[in-house]
């Protein structure tokens, strides 16, 4: 029994001022999910991002393992695990937010 057991993932719920940036900061992103940070996909199935909110884009695009997800995006179908990359004014959007 005890080598049946090996390891366990435990996913908490927390705030995404809570999210920072680095290796050991790992997001589940879901179907209805909008985007803290910006992220770099790691393993799952493929999503569907709606950017429409930072590129005016009518539909999902879709982005896989490896690609990067931009703050303020909503998925609209898949599942994934990801890496956060950047937050607050160091993402794609906070950015754009600073120059406006």
């Amino acid at each position: 029994m005890a080598r049946l057991a090996l390891k366990t993932r435990r996913w908490t719920v927390a705030r995404a001022r809570c999210v920072y940036v680095g290796a050991w900061c790992i997001i589940s992103i879901k179907l209805g999910d909008i985007i803290p940070a910006d992220v770099r996909l790691l393993e799952g199935h493929p999503l569907k991002i709606d950017q429409s909110v930072l590129t005016g884009e009518s539909l999902p695009v879709t982005k896989k393992k490896g690609e990067q997800v931009f703050s303020g995006s909503t998925c609209k179908q898949g599942e994934i695990e990801a890496v956060v990359i950047a937050t607050g004014s160091s993402t794609f959007f906070g950015k754009t937010a600073c120059l406006v």
